[in-house]
């Protein structure tokens, strides 16, 4: 990156941490103008993508089985951290304990944590006893379902690949949609419970 572009760069990134979603986009906006990279532009347009849904209403949760009964999540409330996982994932695995780490650090301050399962590859061994065991190793006092839209609730939160993570704030706003990096999704969790710089 040139010097400005740089810089334009970095704006865009300070403002996308900061929850300062419109100025993130138009930065981004920006320099997809300006980057001619094809993998350049291509992480360019994905950003805006999560931009776009950043601050809007959560897509619904129709379509989740939660393990041991048919039902919407919705009523749960919030703010609630979804972690989007296939339980034969190696990457899934290895973000799963910042996930639990997170989601029982900030569950006594009312966090709700919905981990969803989401059979891209050989959807026939997702089963039941499959995730159950899967979750037994990592997180135990969590809502966890199984996605049955064919991944396209994973593709309405902006995502195409595991392991993934959305923030919905208490009003049903999407607050964070990202790979869980933990002190990322730590700063947006405070600053959605209304303890952290807004």
């Amino acid at each position: 990156m040139t010097p400005p572009t740089h810089d334009l760069y970095g704006q865009a990134e300070k403002a996308w941490s900061l929850g300062r979603f419109p100025q993130a986009l138009e930065l981004y906006g920006k320099l997809l103008g300006i980057v001619e990279d094809p993998r350049g532009r291509e992480y360019l347009r994905r950003k805006c993508s999560l931009l776009e849904l950043l601050g809007n209403p959560a897509p619904s949760w129709k379509g989740i089985r939660l393990l041991g009964e048919n039902a919407d999540p919705t009523p749960m409330g919030g703010p609630l951290l979804i972690y989007f996982f296939q339980f034969n994932c190696t990457d899934s695995h290895s973000a799963a304990p910042w996930m639990e780490g997170l989601g029982r650090r900030f569950a006594p301050r009312g966090l709700q944590s919905l981990w969803v399962d989401v059979p891209l590859d050989d959807p026939e061994q997702h089963t039941d006893e499959n995730v159950q065991a899967f979750m037994n190793q990592w997180a135990r006092e969590v809502h966890v379902g199984i996605d049955g839209t064919g991944g396209e609730l994973l593709a309405a939160y902006r995502a195409d690949t595991t392991p993934f993570a959305a923030l919905v704030d208490g009003q049903g706003l999407v607050q964070y949609l990202d790979f869980p990096w933990p002190e990322r999704l730590g700063e947006r969790l405070l600053q959605s419970l209304g303890e952290g710089p807004s």
